[in-house]
């Protein structure tokens, strides 16, 4: 029986995993580095999954503000590894991206790239 490295096994570990799954981890990870953090759920209604939102969609996941060690405001998207932001999202990351003022950092991250988001959260 062959056997695969541990390196192959993270990438296959995050291939398989949720969204959901994925913005826990992350929600737990910015928790435990002492974020404050916000992420609007979708609930369910007769018209299936929505988000309530008022405004433009396409907005992140995930807002995230730390004022020690240093200030920083963060806006993240998290995809699965096969997910890919909607015309919606690329609008956001282009209107953001045209801002004169950038006190923000903006990130898309998917599961394999759990070393970065560590490295960026703490």
């Amino acid at each position: 029986m062959k056997t695969i490295s541990p390196a192959v096994a993270r990438w296959l570990e995050a291939r398989a995993k949720s969204e959901a799954q994925f913005l826990r981890e992350v929600g737990a990870l910015l928790t435990d580095f002492g974020w404050a953090w916000h992420h609007c759920r979708p609930a369910w209604t007769e018209k299936g999954w929505r988000t309530p939102i008022q405004g433009t969609p396409g907005f992140m996941d995930i807002v995230a503000a730390r004022a020690l060690p240093i200030p920083r405001l963060l806006l993240i998207e998290l995809k699965t590894e096969r997910g890919k932001l909607t015309p919606a999202q690329r609008a956001w990351r282009a209107a953001l991206g045209a801002a004169e003022r950038r006190d923000w950092e903006y990130y898309c991250f998917c599961p394999s790239q759990w070393g970065e988001i560590v490295e960026v959260l703490k």
